[in-house]
């Protein structure tokens, strides 16, 4: 039986390389005779086993099914509520509650903030992985991080310059100020350890609307916890770094938000 279930697993294996790296990559099941009932069942985006329990050995196509329906999920959630997004998003929420709901300077200030803190560094991050600099737009890899960051840093400051001189409103400047504070503390822990980024920004986006349309805003909650849970599940964070980075963002961000404005 050990030698049935030893190529099962090597079958299932070689079953999941088409779905990618951060799927479900691999099956356990040693000596675990076919019809059991098991626990540590298959290894998630190669960082650790992810448990399942309650199905038996035999059920492989029903525990594949839901770990790659995982992955898809949290793949989605992870593009969608990636940092470039957020700060995409956020400077036109803030543009609109400083200008009373002016459209016009809510698109002049909100896009503003989003072009320096957002696209540019964007443009440079992708850029340098379709050169081969780094992994992917995310960039995985801590020790590569440096200089993304430090370029999202230097754009971030001349775009607030720009809202220095040309006078933007206080809950604007507010926010770039925030974010420069956000992302030089996220510099300096990642030269040591990898601290989750999504989970940074998300969760001091979260404190700083709330700072500005009440506590309903806190609801918001919830979807950082989506973004911490599927960086997780796609092995690109730990726990610790995905809570850290939660933590940072509406201590650093929220802080110096609630400071200025």
């Amino acid at each position: 039986m050990p030698d049935v279930c030893t190529a099962l697993g090597a079958a299932v294996d070689a079953a999941c390389v088409g779905f990618g790296r951060h799927c479900a990559v691999g099956w356990w099941f040693g000596t675990v005779p076919v019809g059991a009932v098991v626990v540590d069942v298959c290894r998630v985006g190669g960082r650790g086993w992810g448990w399942r329990v309650g199905w038996v050995v035999i059920d492989t196509v029903r525990v594949n099914e839901v770990v790659v329906r995982e992955n898809r999920l949290a793949k989605v959630v992870s593009e969608v509520c990636s940092p470039a997004v957020v700060v995409l998003v956020l400077p036109l929420v803030v543009a609109w509650s400083a200008t009373g709901g002016d459209v016009a300077r809510t698109l002049l200030w909100g896009l503003e903030v989003a072009l320096f803190s957002s696209v540019l560094p964007m443009v440079f991050i992708v850029r340098g992985a379709r050169a081969g600099r780094w992994d992917t737009h995310h960039v995985r890899d801590r020790e590569h991080r440096f200089v993304p960051l430090a370029v999202g840093l230097g754009s971030t400051a001349v775009g607030i310059a720009i809202l220095v001189v040309a006078d933007a409103p206080r809950e604007v400047l507010a926010l770039s100020l925030s974010m420069f504070a956000t992302l030089t503390v996220c510099v300096a822990i990642t030269r040591r350890w990898k601290i989750s980024l999504h989970a940074a920004v998300a969760g001091g986006a979260v404190a700083m609307v709330t700072l500005l349309h009440g506590p309903w805003s806190l609801l918001l909650v919830l979807p950082v916890a989506l973004v911490c849970w599927s960086r997780v599940v796609l092995g690109d964070h730990t726990v610790a770094q995905v809570v850290v980075g939660a933590v940072v963002g509406p201590l650093v961000g929220g802080v110096v938000f609630l400071a200025l404005v």
